[in-house]
């Protein structure tokens, strides 16, 4: 029997750096558009873990108006939000992805996503050691 996965993307509006990122325009649509896009063509129904904070309000209305479901937790503790969300939904195996990577490649994560429910895997990544482009990062991690 195959494991459930699933896709957490994490969001958040309050960059330092480029406040409201996730729903700047990149082309025609938000940033998190195209990284919606790579992620369903991957594994279907992805869910946008973000924060509780009012900052996260337009991102999580945008999200509503597209269908795509959303977890919120604490701004400041990104793995007690994953942490919620696999709590909510008891997947086997969480595939993360980050909201700032529109060029993301369905074909790495579905190369990540054919790792799930083998013996001893427990983390797959593409973080370390860095073997690809900045933008194609992500993660399977098994929940349990």
């Amino acid at each position: 029997m195959k494991p459930t996965v699933r896709a957490f993307i994490q969001a958040h509006m309050s960059s330092r750096r480029f406040p409201g990122k996730v729903l700047a325009p990149f082309g025609k649509e938000p940033l998190i558009r195209h990284v919606i896009r790579a992620v369903e063509q991957a594994l279907p129904h992805p869910l946008v873990v973000t924060s509780v904070e009012p900052s996260d309000d337009p991102l999580v209305a945008y999200l509503d108006r597209l269908g795509i479901e959303t977890f919120r937790g604490p701004r400041a503790d990104v793995l007690e939000r994953f942490r919620g969300a696999a709590r909510r939904y008891h997947p086997a195996f969480v595939l993360r992805v980050r909201a700032d990577c529109p060029l993301l490649s369905p074909g790495v994560l579905r190369a990540l996503l054919a790792h799930a429910g083998r013996p001893g895997i427990d983390l797959v990544t593409t973080c370390t050691p860095a073997t690809f482009p900045l933008g194609q990062n992500a993660e399977l991690i098994r929940t349990h």
